[in-house]
């Protein structure tokens, strides 16, 4: 999965953070599913991953961060998804991160969970 959206508070934050000396404190991170609308979540449950390892990788053209741990997301509605997006909050919050699948949609059928390997879940900041 690629990174394709980043939010205007998550840069907000940071650069706040990097140039004016304002404490950031990282939040806890819940992820969603969404269909080809990427505003769509496929369900209202997101899925706490604050204990989830994630992995700084720097070596590729662009940085970003990835799942060291798997992440399963379970008893999926019946859905086609396009990708996952993290949010600060189990319900409304901010969007931080959007990434859509880079092997196509993924059909779920009603009740299955879907399982991310390690490695699997990349975001990045948007740098376009």
């Amino acid at each position: 999965m690629t990174a394709a959206t980043d939010s205007l508070t998550l840069r907000q934050d940071l650069l706040n953070a990097v140039f004016k000396g304002i404490d950031y404190t990282s939040p806890e991170l819940y992820l969603a599913l969404y269909t080809t609308d990427s505003s769509t979540e496929v369900d209202a449950d997101r899925t706490p991953i604050g204990s989830v390892d994630w992995d700084l990788v720097t070596a590729s053209p662009d940085c970003h961060i990835e799942n060291n741990d798997e992440v399963v997301v379970t008893e999926v509605p019946a859905s086609t998804i396009d990708g996952a997006m993290l949010f600060d909050a189990v319900t409304g919050g901010n969007l931080l991160l959007s990434a859509d699948f880079t092997g196509g949609s993924v059909v779920v059928p009603e009740g299955d969970s879907v399982v991310f390997a390690a490695g699997e879940l990349v975001f990045s900041l948007d740098h376009a």
